[in-house]
This record gives structure tokens, C-alpha cells and sequence, in this order.
């Protein structure tokens, strides 16, 4: 499980930067995302994940183009960005369905990952 908030989180880090929104997500999906397989996630999750997996296939690419590049540059910005804050969301109900809660061990340079940690989150057993 820890692997899949990896992911997603990564995910949203590469989401946030200066570039436009479209490339960013089509590299998000690229480098994070496209190899997850929907049978992997949680219930309550998969189906936005299958979703946005539909959507980052819905055009042919060109020569040595990958799929999701193809569908994001076809996109509008404000579709990409509602397909960002479906990650986003995503990885808060990943985070909640498993009781865990992300804790980040340091800031990344320039381009580079952060560090992150996950912990059990016990505090709702004691109520």
C-alpha cells in the first residue's frame, strides 16, 4: 500500500510545478500512474482511476508519442486540471481508506522527490 501512496503522491509533485498544467499531468500519468493496474486499488477509488485512465487514452498518438500526451494535448487546461484534482483526491482516499497518514521527512530540491513517510493512524480506535 505504501508503494501506491508513493505513487500518487509523486504523482501530485509533479502536478505542482512551473510548467503548464498539461504536460505536467501527462508526465504525472507517464511516470506514476499508467502502470497501476485498477485491480490494485481500493473500491472506492478505482472507479475515478479507471476514469482517468479512460481519459488519458482517448486518442491515437503520434510517432513516438505516448498515448497520454496525445489526450492531455487534446484536453482543454481547465479538463487537466480537473483530471490533477481527481489525483489529488485520489490520494487523500488512498491515505484515508487505509487509516494512514503521509508525513513529509523533507523538502525536494529543484526537481527532485521528496521524502515520504507513511504511519498507521491509531487515533480514531481510541473514540
Amino acid at each position: 500500500m505504501q508503494q501506491l501512496c508513493n505513487r500518487f503522491f509523486h504523482a501530485i509533485t509533479l502536478c505542482t510545478g512551473d510548467r503548464a498544467i498539461k504536460p505536467r499531468l501527462a508526465q504525472a500519468w507517464i511516470e506514476q500512474l499508467d502502470s497501476i493496474s485498477p485491480s490494485k486499488l481500493p473500491g472506492p477509488i478505482r472507479k475515478d482511476f479507471e476514469r482517468l485512465r479512460s481519459a488519458m487514452y482517448v486518442e491515437t498518438p503520434q510517432v513516438n508519442e505516448h498515448a497520454a500526451q496525445a489526450s492531455v494535448r487534446k484536453m482543454s487546461a481547465q479538463e487537466a486540471a480537473a483530471h490533477t484534482a481527481t489525483i489529488v483526491s485520489m490520494f487523500r482516499a488512498l491515505v484515508s481508506v487505509n487509516n494512514v497518514s503521509a508525513k513529509i521527512t523533507r523538502r525536494p530540491k529543484l526537481g527532485g522527490k521528496a521524502d515520504v513517510s507513511y504511519e498507521r493512524d491509531n487515533s480514531q480506535l481510541l473514540n
